[in-house]
């Protein structure tokens, strides 16, 4: 869990931006055994519950762009840096790259990806991508906005 404050900058609405210099987080593993199978137990003391991160800056950009009318990209971008701990390898990145279609008034489709750097998590990148097919309708005889 991350709070933060601090400012944010949204020139227009397709993208913002929010530096917040004071954004204290909070690492929970409920699982005391957990570092049994995860070695560095995600940052959490073993034994302990919780980790504190009271010192840190977090930004968060977002930009969405509409391609065309039945076309949307939709990236963001999250850092976070701990204060105490400051160096090039222990800023936590998080990227969000997101395509949405509308292919017809029934059927939109979406793809995305997601890339982390957490060395807390893991010493490497990893990725995941999606795949989604939505089928929408309407119901009712309410009117078109």
């Amino acid at each position: 869990m991350t709070t933060s404050l601090g400012f944010e900058y949204k020139p227009n609405d397709e993208f913002s931006l929010r530096i917040s210099p004071l954004a204290p987080r909070w690492t929970f593993v409920t699982d005391t055994e957990l570092y049994n199978n995860v070695e560095n137990n995600y940052g959490v003391e073993v034994g302990k519950k919780v980790r504190t991160e009271w010192l840190a800056f977090n930004l968060l950009a977002d930009w969405n762009k509409k391609l065309s009318e039945n076309l949307t990209l939709k990236m963001r971008y999250q850092m976070f840096a701990n204060y105490e701990t400051l160096a090039f390898d222990t800023i936590d990145h998080r990227l969000d790259l997101g395509l949405e279609a509308k292919v017809s008034n029934l059927i939109n489709v979406s793809l995305t990806s997601l890339s982390i750097y957490d060395i807390d998590q893991d010493d490497k990148i990893q990725f995941s991508q999606g795949l989604a097919l939505g089928i929408s309708f309407k119901r009712g005889n309410f009117p078109e906005e």
